[in-house]
């Protein structure tokens, strides 16, 4: 956890060098332990990292907005929801969502369009995890060497162009945390 806390560190102090676009660029700071208390224990060591994150194709919920989500469930949750027990806590791109599995503390990507096909069939969503927890994610995908295949998996760029203005995938090829790879469009 320590490399993963200086590549934090690294990305914080460089930040504001990034133009700002649509959505301004912004690594919040750790999160109390005392206030991460309301959050699933798994998503607590991500938040003792960062409270959110905002970049040109990815966002990681606050800690506030994670929270008011989990709240917002109903005891008997939705009348079909193809994908139990996942708690949003970020996206990527503009049509997947980042989940943790409520269960055993794995992080999925969920497409919108298999979401939605899923939804329609009244069939459940098979998902793989990307991760074993929230920090392993983190660490090799927000902040490590496969920035790119979470885009990939994603979806991809929808024009060469994102690609080109992604200042987040260039920050972290310049810090030497990712490699430069394609990263086709839609």
């Amino acid at each position: 956890m320590a490399e993963l806390e200086a590549k934090i560190a690294c990305v914080r102090d460089r930040i504001a060098e990034l133009p700002a676009g649509e959505v301004p660029y912004r690594l919040g700071a750790p999160v109390a332990p005392e206030s991460a208390a309301s959050l699933p224990v798994s998503l607590r060591g991500l938040y003792g990292l960062f409270d959110g994150l905002s970049a040109d194709q990815l966002v990681i919920g606050s800690a506030a907005t994670v929270s008011v989500a989990l709240a917002g469930r109903t005891a008997d949750g939705d009348l079909f929801d193809p994908a139990p027990g996942k708690l949003e806590f970020g996206g990527v791109l503009r049509g997947a969502v980042l989940c943790v599995d409520e269960a055993d503390g794995t992080v999925h990507l969920l497409r919108e369009d298999r979401y939605m096909a899923a939804l329609e069939a009244f069939e459940p969503l098979r998902t793989t995890p990307l991760a074993a927890d929230p920090v392993a994610f983190a660490d090799r995908f927000l902040f490590g060497a496969e920035y790119a295949a979470l885009i990939e998996a994603a979806g991809g760029y929808l024009s060469p162009g994102d690609r080109v203005r992604d200042g987040w995938r260039r920050l972290l090829e310049g810090l030497g945390f990712a490699q430069s790879v394609g990263g086709s469009p839609r």
